[in-house]
């Protein structure tokens, strides 16, 4: 159980590390453009802080199909010959 959290955790920090998740919209763009530096920066955290929840929330989902999935309850029942 220690390994899937481990891999996870290595996934998003390799994500986190990228320049990837500072994209923006065009929209955030021309606003964060219009602004000073200092600013555009904040706005690119907040961007950030703003999509961590949606995305623990779709991770733990996922997670708790997975673990449904291969639980101990996912073998068929038996019935009948024995």
């Amino acid at each position: 159980m220690k390994r899937p959290l481990a891999v996870l955790f290595v996934a998003f920090a390799a994500l986190v590390s990228t320049g990837s998740l500072a994209a923006q919209c065009a929209m955030c763009r021309e606003a964060a453009a219009a602004q000073r530096q200092e600013s555009a920066e904040a706005f690119n955290q907040a961007i950030l802080v703003l999509g961590a929840p949606p995305a623990f929330i779709l991770a733990g989902i996922g997670r708790a199909l997975w673990r449904r999935r291969n639980g101990p309850d996912s073998t068929p029942p038996t019935t009948g010959l024995q």
